[in-house]
């Protein structure tokens, strides 16, 4: 008995490569961590997606000017404005120990752009903005009659913010798979 297999080393197309995205950076970020941030979780969504996405330590005129356009497009996140703030709450809590709960609404705000990595022209542009609210605790307090402490929880805030700019990088990384499949 004779077993062919050349059909199924046909069936790997050895020259088709994912599409390579190479996420630019702002000129003049409002803040590098926020900056940071937003591209990485750029990135992250973009090669959930398939897509062979890096960091190009460059900013969009320092692409231009390289000769070794090494992506098939760029995107470019500018702004990346992250805030949280406190829209009130409530403590509540019994003999020893105390705990406030408050309403926090993390908002992100960004200017989209998608270039074509071979004319450096404008492909697609797109204005983010995400916001989400939410009951947190925001500190907590224990002790008694003669001494009391309270321990403050910024990394609860700090959290809800980074979720807000999770959620606008997938809304991103939807929108650039949307404008280079056009």
């Amino acid at each position: 008995m004779i077993v062919v297999m050349v059909p199924a080393a046909f069936a790997f197309d050895t020259t088709r490569r994912p599409v390579r995205i190479g996420v630019l950076h702002a000129p003049d970020a409002y803040d590098e961590r926020v900056s940071a941030l937003v591209n990485r979780l750029l990135r992250e969504e973009l090669r959930k997606r398939g897509f062979d996405a890096f960091d190009t330590n460059m900013t969009f005129d320092e692409a231009a000017r390289d000769d070794g356009n090494a992506a098939d497009f760029y995107v470019e996140i500018e702004g990346g404005a992250v805030d949280s703030d406190n829209a009130g709450g409530v403590a509540f809590g019994g003999r020893s120990v105390d705990v406030s709960l408050d309403v926090v609404v993390a908002r992100v705000a960004a200017d989209l752009r998608v270039y074509d990595g071979a004319t450096m022209e404008l492909i697609a542009t797109e204005s983010l903005r995400k916001q989400s609210a939410a009951l947190l605790p925001t500190s907590i307090g224990v002790g008694g009659y003669d001494a009391f402490a309270v321990f403050a929880m910024p990394f609860v805030e700090r959290a809800h913010a980074r979720s807000v700019a999770r959620n606008a990088a997938r809304d991103a990384a939807s929108r650039v798979a949307l404008a280079i499949r056009q």
